[in-house]
């Protein structure tokens, strides 16, 4: 049985990611941290956030293929595998939105979500996609 207390990031190194990898951390799991930016990715384990990992760039309808693809075959594994909505928030990567959209809701609270998801158990939910009110239709 594979090691339940390693979770994997994507986009850890800032924003929502970053959130993420520090609830789980903070939760004493291990954190693998994946960014496009290796530099960033290596900055964001050294501020003890998470340890070092890959990065790849996937689309996003990309990394919903592969969330079914993924709990199709852990799920005997007892691994859940699900994707996050999770909502408008402010980070990096929307600051320079402005007015045009309302952004209401912080880093950490769009990570909530995904740390819910990481820490099920084996035998919770996976191949879905959920935001803070639970399952979204893909």
């Amino acid at each position: 049985m594979p090691d339940q207390d390693v979770r994997t990031v994507t986009g850890a190194n800032k924003g929502i990611g970053r959130e993420v990898a520090a609830g789980l951390a903070a939760l004493g799991l291990t954190v693998l941290v994946g960014a496009r930016d290796r530099c960033r990715a290596g900055e964001a384990a050294a501020g003890s956030v998470a340890a070092g990992g890959d990065a790849y760039p996937p689309s996003k309808a990309a990394l919903n293929a592969l969330t079914v693809q993924y709990a199709k075959a852990l799920r005997a594994d007892g691994i859940p595998v699900n994707a996050a909505a999770p909502g408008a928030c402010a980070t990096d990567f929307t600051k320079d939105l402005g007015s045009a959209y309302s952004i209401t809701r912080t880093a950490a609270q769009g990570a909530a979500v995904v740390i819910r998801l990481a820490t099920l158990e084996g035998d919770g939910p996976t191949g879905g996609f959920f935001d803070d009110e639970g399952p979204v239709r893909w």
